[in-house]
């Protein structure tokens, strides 16, 4: 199997043609025995006697039954056998034959124009792949007829031989028809240039009709790195066959249709296009979308340090290799490319009412070449034995000689400057070979028209008065999108690329039909693949098969015991439970409550959940985590939001601010280790990510089992290191979502993440310690140190060293001044008095605290938070996460006490502007106003669409602690999904 950068393995089938005459005179043999130049080269001779040369002049003195051979005395290596064929379209004159490159010989089919054939373009249109043969495009896509079963094709209406004459060529050696005598072939895109080039001027020298006429060449997926190359040999080529006498063929344009032109641009662009909202909905889970994200600028440097900028054959094939399977294999382990046979194929971003495409139709073009009438009729060699529509061997091959770094974008540039036009236009749901990257390609070319074109607007064009795409134009250079369109245009969009097209002066009237069936996209995606599950079994390849007759819900909370657990369990989590009783007389007694544990195995994390105090059975639900990392969230409980506040070791007091006000909420002591959580033989988790897996499966489970919660919104929460670990819960649950709904279960609506005083990126905080305290001087090498060692490269030493330093160099000396945040000193007596209530028997036996644990109660575990400290969780890129779930349609409200320091509003703006998603322009443009409550000044907030920052006057690093009230109000603000 291809490895991933083998654009045909990714399945980037593109097709050829070619408008030319064909030539001269006797029928001959190609003899045998003749050695191949070893370049492949297409040397002319300096000189030849004219007068050997005799055209042939006229197409139809071809015959039906043999074969003619065309010579010329400028190419002495070259050939061209050629004969008609009756088959495909009766209405035109079809011709087929081989290009013989002495012992190589490239397979190539011809249709004259249905319109006029002795006036109309030529047309070059060479497959992509590398390895594909242009029979997909005669018979799938823009060729005069199509395959509709073994024996028999149908007229194609929109055929691309309407208004111009049409070669498709299979090449390079090895594919479709074409062969090599002694398994010669070719190995880059220069190679086979010099061939095609070679080609199309004995052609045109054979039959002088076409002399002078305007020539394209066009092609798409791989093409994008072909065409260019071929034109360029073409174009030079022309000046040596004017010095013989001969006439230069007239190539007026290159047309790249979702071209891999510069794979460079393509490596950030497949992160873009899969994880960021761009023309398709994000289609990567966000824990792989984080991995690629930051796999990005380490793939763009070591490609130009060793493809680019040096060539080292072994650090470019590794650094290849490091993109493929870190930026690009995602889409096909997520199984959003399907899998078809030997090769994998991802045109067009699957999306809601797309469906996949036939790939049988390669299989029945196959047996419609094979056949011994068709065989007969176009002349294939005997040679070949069997037609193949994709040949492995010789994507291998241009794999082996690293051709897909071929600079094509430079030989664009080249050619724009010498007066041939180029035409990039792009499917905007295609992946492989995006629009993103190809606009960068675009914008990046480096020609004497460049910042006219940069400068240039993207100005929308429609169809019918509806949005078709965008296009920016200057000079000889156009780019366009097509709205709607994959990797193979015309099966979305034939009608808007033919206006589009037939509203330019680019290219005449060959392209106002001839451009209509651009591409397929119907190549594009594989097989749906029959489900032969027994009925009510389901089955993910992320959770074990369960029969769903086993699953009882338990529906209702109050069912539930006060004097024992309950556990529920789901077959789609084999290795979870959840114990859970009534626990409601030891806070609030005014409303239901409840205690348990999650239980993983011998892990089992504790857990407290309160209903709403106005409607439970309508109200949202809320999920709470504490910071650290390692403190218990009964801290947010009983001192901060919870509905009841301790104030004594023997008594609670009614909290009028609880978020329960309008909630349900959660309460959860995780990780392992911290509160009431604990492990049967001392397992412990040491990341964010680890953690994060206990918590979605949690919420899967009682979401499943008290269907009164389903479809109402879930909002995941969390203070101080909480801005760690809840972007990345939230994370976990969206993309558990698309598995849950997989095996017929319900997705959770995940609606919101609230993080208070959140230290989610200490790149960002480090720096802000200084505008809270001062110093300055050891701020960038903290800065660059932590970004060099955590971030661009993640060496765990190095990352601890910095860690270590910005740490004695940052924070020591606030520490040192033995001061206090004001919200922590007078909170502490708090802190032991909920303690001290955690260890009465009475309170322990009521919320279910498992008799195993007889230690007092600590509300935070410093071997917990050493754990973390040594798995490095705190350069965990949170931030990614928020980013990624903004993408996707999750608000995120980001609230800091303007006078904490630990995880200030100075870093956690810093963050908010820094952030990279979508809508982060528009955020940045918006001012930082103030917003009021009760008629009084209460912060600052900055809002754009579903991202949210606020500061809370007066308030320290346990917002609702020190403002509760104008905390609930900001929460419940939220929730309504109002402005402050």
């Amino acid at each position: 199997m291809f490895a991933p950068r083998n654009l045909f393995a990714k399945g980037l089938i593109t097709l050829v043609l070619v408008s030319v005459g064909l030539g001269y005179s006797h029928a001959t043999e190609i003899p045998g025995g003749q050695v191949p130049l070893a370049a492949n080269q297409a040397a002319t001779s300096d000189t030849f006697d004219a007068s050997l040369f005799s055209p042939l002049e006229d197409l139809n003195l071809l015959s039906a039954s043999r074969f003619t051979t065309l010579n010329h005395p400028a190419f002495p290596k070259y050939s061209v056998r050629v004969k008609k064929s009756h088959f495909c379209d009766g209405n035109v004159s079809a011709y087929t034959g081989y290009i013989d490159i002495e012992a190589r010989h490239l397979f190539f089919y011809f249709f004259e124009s249905r319109h006029d054939p002795d006036h109309d373009d030529v047309i070059f249109w060479t497959s992509g792949g590398p390895g594909g043969s242009s029979g997909l495009g005669l018979f799938m896509e823009l060729g005069p007829c199509r395959v509709v079963s073994e024996n028999a094709t149908v007229y194609h209406p929109h055929s691309w031989n309407e208004h111009a004459n049409i070669f498709f060529v299979d090449q390079p050696i090895g594919v479709g028809f074409s062969y090599a005598e002694y398994g010669e072939t070719v190995y880059t895109s220069q190679e086979g240039g010099k061939d095609i080039a070679a080609f199309v001027a004995i052609f045109f020298e054979h039959f002088s009709k076409f002399k002078g006429r305007a020539f394209h060449m066009a092609g798409e997926s791989y093409g994008g790195t072909y065409v260019p190359a071929f034109a360029a040999a073409l174009y030079d080529q022309n000046t040596k066959i004017e010095k013989l006498g001969m006439t230069p063929v007239n190539l007026s344009s290159i047309m790249l249709g979702n071209g891999c032109t510069e794979q460079l641009s393509m490596w950030t662009a497949y992160y873009e296009m899969q994880c960021l909202n761009t023309t398709v909905s994000p289609v990567i889970d966000i824990s792989t979308c984080i991995q690629m994200k930051q796999a990005v600028p380490r793939c763009d440097a070591w490609v130009r340090k060793s493809c680019v900028d040096t060539f080292d054959m072994i650090n470019c094939r590794a650094a290849l290799s490091f993109c493929d399977d870190h930026i690009l294999s995602p889409i096909y382990k997520s199984g959003k490319c399907r899998v078809h046979l030997y090769h994998s194929l991802c045109f067009h971003i699957l999306a809601a009412g797309m469906d996949p495409y036939d790939l049988s139709k390669p299989w029945t073009i196959g047996a419609y070449l094979n056949s011994t009438r068709i065989r007969e009729a176009i002349g294939a060699d005997p040679a070949v034995k069997e037609f193949r529509w994709a040949s492995l061997e010789v994507g291998s091959n241009f794999d082996k000689s690293l051709d897909i770094i071929f600079p094509s974008q430079f030989y664009i540039a080249a050619l724009l400057e010498r007066g041939v036009k180029a035409l990039i236009y792009v499917g905007d749901t295609d992946l492989m070979c995006n629009w993103i990257g190809n606009e960068r390609m675009t914008l990046d070319l480096e020609w004497s028209g460049q910042n006219a074109f940069v400068a240039a607007p993207l100005r929308e064009w429609k169809v019918g008065g509806e949005h078709a795409g965008v296009t920016r134009s200057f000079g000889g250079l156009t780019y366009v999108t097509i709205a709607g369109a994959g990797h193979m245009v015309s099966h979305f969009s034939i009608m808007t690329l033919t206006s589009f097209l037939s509203a330019t002066d680019m290219f005449p009237k060959a392209f106002s039909t001839l451009v209509a069936v651009f591409g397929l996209c119907g190549a594009a995606l594989a097989l749906k693949r029959a489900s032969n599950l027994q009925p009510g079994l389901r089955v993910n390849s992320q959770f074990e098969p369960y029969d769903t007759g086993l699953f009882a819900p338990l529906e209702d909370l109050k069912l539930l015991s006060a004097s024992e657990f309950t556990t529920l369990g789901h077959p789609a989590f084999p290795n979870y439970n959840v114990r859970i009783k009534k626990s409601t007389d030891f806070c609030d007694g005014t409303v239901n409550a409840y205690t348990g544990y999650i239980d993983i195995e011998a892990r089992h994390i504790f857990f407290y959940f309160f209903e709403s105090r106005s409607d439970p059975a309508k109200d949202d639900v809320i999920f709470w985590t504490n910071g650290g990392p390692g403190c218990s969230s009964s801290l947010g409980l009983f001192m901060e939001l919870g509905p009841c506040r301790v104030t004594q070791p023997n008594a609670t007091t009614f909290n009028p601010y609880a978020w329960n006000e309008n909630a349900n909420i959660f309460f959860v002591d995780q990780p392992i280790g911290v509160g009431f959580s604990y492990a049967d033989y001392g397992e412990y988790v040491s990341t964010t990510e680890e953690a994060a897996t206990d918590i979605a499966s949690f919420v899967a489970i009682f979401f499943e089992h008290f269907s009164q919660f389903k479809g109402r919104p879930f909002h995941m929460a969390g203070e101080s290191y909480g801005g760690k670990y809840v972007p990345a819960f939230a994370a976990h649950v969206y993309d558990l979502n698309a598995k849950l709904v997989e095996v017929g279960m319900t997705p959770v609506n995940l609606t919101s993440v609230m993080i208070g005083n959140g230290c989610t990126n200490f790149g960002t905080m480090t720096p802000s310690y200084y505008d809270m305290q001062c110093t300055v001087t050891t701020v960038p090498r903290c800065v660059k140190w932590t970004k060099e060692s955590c971030e661009d490269t993640f060496d765990a030493i190095n990352c601890g060293a910095a860690s270590s330093f910005c740490s004695e160099t940052i924070s020591a000396p606030f520490w040192n001044t033995e001061q206090e945040t004001p919200d922590v000193l007078t909170t502490s007596p708090m802190i032991r008095q909920i303690a001290a209530f955690l260890d009465r028997p009475d309170v322990r036996q009521t919320i279910g605290v498992d008799p195993s644990l007889t230690e007092k109660f600590s509300s935070c575990s410093n071997e917990v938070g050493a754990h973390f400290h040594a798995g490095n969780d705190f350069g965990f890129p949170s931030q990614l996460y928020i980013a990624a779930l903004l993408e996707r349609g999750v608000r995120a409200l980001l609230y800091v006490g303007a006078n904490d320091w630990i995880c200030n509003w100075v870093g956690n703006e810093r963050l908010s502007l820094a952030l990279e998603w979508s809508g982060q322009e528009e955020f940045v443009s918006q001012p930082l106003n103030e917003w009021t409550f009760n008629g009084t000044a209460a912060g600052k907030v900055r809002s754009s669409g579903p991202f949210t920052f606020a500061t809370i006057y007066g308030a320290g690093h346990m917002v609702p602690y020190d403002k509760p009230e104008a905390s609930l109000h900001l929460v419940q603000r939220w929730l309504a999904n109002e402005a402050l």
